[in-house]
């Protein structure tokens, strides 16, 4: 995934639709310090994901951040 991509994320029965604002690839070492403490003023919803770098190995952290860009729409028979 690239910056502007969207996905969507179903919790509890709602849709949650997300567009990718920044990714990077880090050392894993670095993960906890990096992502503590997170600017959520300009976002009322930030997601962040976190993925092994690169597939396969644990060598490094693939790390994607998303704003909500729509919020729970209902999405029925999900489980169907």
């Amino acid at each position: 995934m690239k910056v502007g991509d969207t996905f969507n994320i179903i919790q509890n029965g709602q849709m949650h639709k997300y567009q990718t604002i920044e990714t990077e690839i880090i050392k894993p070492a670095e993960l906890e310090n990096r992502y503590q403490k997170r600017d959520t003023k300009n976002y009322k919803s930030l997601i962040t994901l976190v993925s092994c770098y690169p597939p396969g190995t644990t060598n490094k952290r693939f790390i994607l951040t998303a704003k909500e860009i729509t919020q729970g729409s209902s999405h029925e028979n999900i489980y169907e």
